[in-house]
């Protein structure tokens, strides 16, 4: 630790998903110094896209969603983004459902749906692929040491991760918060979720606008992703249910996939090119909590965050990150 140069902040955000990116976002509007922290490659969590076939020639123009599909705007917070993102044409409206038109706009990310963060992100300071080792309360100041010995310290502490990953990276710190809340966040559980990905030879037998929700209880969510408008060529992404997900959960990949495979064969026609699939250990959580984050009772300083306060979507993200932001602006 003596060895590494400490980089300095006021505020430190851990996790790039919509909740953090939407704070550290904010603070910098305020000109409120700030870093966000991320074990993962790229910004935007369950935010994700990729391709299929990226090494052959026009392999790339197979192109997923295989995170979050879609969102939705409720809340007036949210409308009011979600139209400043509609304008830099950052975003576009896909449909208004997939069995029926219920009304509510399904937006999407304009060039998949991880172009959305990577714009939000832009001017932000990230730090990408750097896991957080250790957290202590050191002179006032929160120290965080991270992979490469990079360390941090910061004067604010806002935990963004799924609940069980920041519960695991405050082992030392949890302390910190009243009985009450310890109570009612340890048996929160979070659905798991397969998706499986693949690039086909030809069009499916799925109808405009391109995607099947919920069509038994094997699966959550089929999109035909040129239909979608995101993919050049054909490529279907395919998000197993909860239920079918904690069966195949613990099979070797091969397994995993002829499984799924055998069973979407029943429901989608394809002819396939390519394969992969993605485990989302925290795809969604079970139960949610009726306020938008938590500081801690014997450290104002250290804050929890993210879609399990504001619900368990992107609009919750958004919100959990919005209200955070604002008590942290504040109170600056």
């Amino acid at each position: 630790m003596n060895n590494s140069k400490t980089v300095k902040t006021d505020y430190i955000i851990i996790g790039s998903g919509l909740s953090g990116l939407t704070i550290a976002s904010i603070l910098t509007k305020f000109g409120l110094k700030n870093i966000v922290v991320d074990k993962g490659s790229k910004a935007g969590g369950r935010m994700s896209h990729g391709v299929m076939n990226r090494y052959e020639l026009g392999g790339k123009e197979f192109k997923y969603d295989h995170g979050a599909q879609f969102f939705t705007a409720r809340s007036d917070e949210f409308k009011k983004e979600v139209n400043v993102w509609l304008e830099n044409k950052w975003i576009s409206k896909w449909c208004n459902g997939f069995s029926k038109n219920d009304g509510y706009p399904r937006y999407i990310g304009i060039d998949g749906m991880h172009s959305l963060p990577l714009k939000i992100s832009k001017n932000l300071n990230i730090i990408q692929k750097t896991t957080i080792k250790t957290i202590k309360y050191l002179n006032h100041d929160w120290v965080l040491e991270g992979t490469d010995n990079k360390i941090f310290s910061s004067k604010y502490l806002i935990m963004t991760p799924p609940l069980p990953q920041t519960i695991n990276l405050l082992s030392e710190n949890i302390y910190l918060f009243e009985k009450k809340f310890l109570e009612e966040i340890k048996n929160i559980k979070y659905d798991k979720c397969v998706a499986l990905m693949m690039s086909i030879k030809k069009g499916t037998n799925i109808k405009f606008p391109g995607a099947i929700q919920n069509p038994n209880s094997l699966w959550d969510f089929v999109a035909d992703n040129k239909i979608k408008g995101i993919s050049k060529k054909n490529c279907i992404t395919a998000h197993a249910s909860a239920s079918f997900s904690d069966i195949i959960w613990d099979f070797n990949e091969v397994k995993c996939k002829n499984i799924m495979l055998s069973e979407l064969e029943k429901l989608v026609n394809f002819e396939m090119i390519e394969t992969k699939i993605h485990k989302w250990r925290y795809a969604k959580p079970k139960q949610v909590l009726n306020y938008f984050f938590k500081k801690a009772k014997h450290n104002p300083n250290l804050l929890i965050t993210g879609e399990i306060f504001g619900g368990a979507k992107l609009e919750g993200a958004f919100l959990s990150g919005i209200n955070t932001a604002n008590y942290l602006v504040n109170n600056s």
